[in-house]
């Protein structure tokens, strides 16, 4: 029960306001708990009072089976052979005895009739006393010289750091320099630098801003699926370049450089990381060559080509949007949007246009140009139904008002019933015979 006490007052703000558990190899507790409190002696009755504020379930567990309570139970507290041997060699330190000495004579009022050996514990003094024939600065051990080595090596033994292993010295010895060796020796130990945590991140240099455009360039090597991209960007414009490369060889990246650049002027600055496309010989004749300061980032820190990095980003996000945008190709059976008609009719795209997001699509008898924004690509598979009564007029017409638009097919007849529609209103909508091919 005092140990239940003890625990709970020693963690009250770990535990307050929680349900506890506790387990103990003292049965009789476990029903004691469940009892009401006026059932209890009077002294279990105090102790039970101090833990009313706490949520307790009482278990019961065998002792075997309290791995941790068990073992630290047993423990035997220090051993008497090390309390001897510090005691020893403290006798034997002829500081640590004129220290002692002291101690015990007083202190003199002046630093300077110290001697001069005692001069590290001059300013702590007063937190110097005698237990046992041991010298110790409030609660610390003042460590003989004989021992130190060996307290450093236990000290550093479980290796978790230059921190730590500070405060445990600070928690159980003491003798002057103490944290200065145990730097040290957290520094040259291998184990330690090798796990040791990263540097702290310091604050980014941003790049100065250029004077005026195309004076300082930033490139960086891009790759999307199967293929490389170079982007280039300018630092004053944030114009962005984006070349394809068939390879990753300088000589290629050279090459497209050489066609920006005199396009757009040479730059004062150019910088880019240190991959191979950069990092080379060839590239540094060129920088040579052309008259332009070639900067790199550090290795494995991009943030330094910063500018080059996030327009990578965009231009990548780009790229992708577009893969994701539907394709159309030759023979797929596509709806075509007419002017001025909500319907869509059926249509086969033939081929591709000259013009860009342009093709030749065929309906019916009649081949059209369309452009991609006018067709939606569908997996119907019956293309040879007729056409729309009042669309068909309207995208036949449409598509007449430009012969250049018009693909080497089958004719219409002027006097083919196609070419003349007539409306509910009993209204004929024919054809304007100049737009008509005979046959």
């Amino acid at each position: 029960m005092l140990g239940i006490v003890y625990g709970l007052q020693k963690f009250n703000e770990y535990v307050y306001g929680k349900t506890v558990l506790v387990e103990t190899d003292h049965k009789p507790l476990e029903s004691l708990f469940k009892k009401s409190l006026s059932s209890a002696p009077p002294r279990l009755q105090r102790m039970m009072l101090k833990v009313q504020q706490h949520d307790l379930v009482v278990k019961y567990k065998a002792g075997k089976e309290l791995y941790i309570a068990d073992t630290l139970s047993r423990s035997t507290g220090s051993d008497p052979a090390e309390e001897q041997e510090e005691t020893s060699e403290t006798k034997k330190d002829p500081v640590l005895m004129k220290l002692k000495d002291t101690v015990l004579q007083g202190w003199p009022t002046n630093r300077k009739d110290l001697d001069s050996e005692l001069s590290p514990y001059w300013n702590f003094r007063d937190e110097i006393s005698i237990v046992d024939s041991l010298l110790l600065k409030g609660d610390r051990i003042i460590t003989p010289e004989q021992l130190r080595p060996q307290m450093l090596k236990i000290l550093h033994s479980s290796h978790l750091g230059q921190e730590k292993c500070i405060q445990r010295a600070k928690s159980t010895l003491f003798w002057p320099g103490i944290i200065m060796q145990l730097k040290n020796m957290t520094e040259q130990c291998n184990i330690c630098n090798r796990y040791r945590n990263a540097q702290q991140k310091e604050p980014m240099i941003p790049h100065e801003i250029p004077n005026r455009p195309w004076q300082k360039v930033a490139a960086n090597i891009m790759f999307f699926g199967n293929t490389r991209y170079l982007i280039t960007v300018d630092y004053f414009s944030k114009l962005l370049e984006v070349n394809r490369l068939q390879d990753g060889k300088a000589a290629t990246v050279i090459n497209i450089l050489k066609q920006l650049f005199a396009r757009l002027g040479i730059p004062e600055e150019f910088i880019s990381d240190n991959g191979p496309e950069f990092a080379n010989h060839e590239f540094k004749n060129f920088s040579k060559e052309y008259d332009f300061r070639h900067i790199t980032s550090s290795p494995r820190y991009p943030q330094s080509n910063g500018m080059a990095k996030e327009l990578y980003r965009s231009s990548k996000t780009c790229l992708g949007k577009h893969r994701m945008t539907t394709r159309i190709h030759n023979g797929d059976v596509v709806r075509v949007r007419n002017t001025g008609q909500s319907i869509k009719t059926l249509g086969r795209i033939v081929r591709p246009a000259e013009t860009p997001r342009s093709y030749f699509v065929q309906q019916g008898n009649t081949t059209v140009r369309r452009n991609r924004r006018d067709l939606i690509k569908t997996k119907e598979l019956n293309t040879e139904q007729p056409v729309d009564t009042e669309e068909s007029v309207n995208g036949h017409c449409d598509s007449f008002c430009d012969n250049s638009n018009r693909v080497n097919g089958p004719s219409i007849n002027s006097g083919d019933e196609k070419t003349s529609v007539t409306t509910s209103s009993g209204r004929v909508i024919k054809a304007p015979r100049r737009l008509v091919t005979e046959s």
